[in-house]
């Protein structure tokens, strides 16, 4: 069974990784972090706010280009379409660079995106 443990703070989790990984424990980790925290990891990648980036778009214009890269894009409504824009969020690959270097994940693959789903 997989060590579980409580997580306050991102400091926490890279000292608790950390700590693992030098006991050659981390190989299957589960972390229940405090809403705060999620609430940090979630919102980590947003650069404009929905309503920044929802502002003078046209949905089917977006749609029409996320799927011109092949990606397919399904939302409730024409806001869920703009909200999410590419442009909305930081670099992936800067992102992916920093939690790597601060050791809190290791890279292992380069994935594309393939859809957005809106609820």
């Amino acid at each position: 069974m997989a060590p579980t443990f409580q997580i306050e703070s991102i400091d926490a989790l890279r000292y608790r990784i950390s700590r693992n990984a030098e006991r050659g424990m981390l190989t299957d980790v589960r972390v229940y972090a405090s809403p705060a925290l999620i609430d940090q990891i979630m919102n980590a990648g947003r650069l404009l706010s929905r309503t920044a980036a929802a502002k003078g778009r046209d949905a089917k214009q977006v749609e029409r280009k996320l799927e011109e890269q092949g990606i397919i894009v399904r939302s409730e409504s024409r806001q869920g379409i703009v909200e999410e824009i590419p442009e909305a969020y930081k670099d992936v690959d800067e992102v992916i660079d920093v939690v790597d270097r601060a050791g809190l994940a290791r890279k292992v693959a380069r994935l594309r995106p393939m859809g957005v789903i809106k609820g």
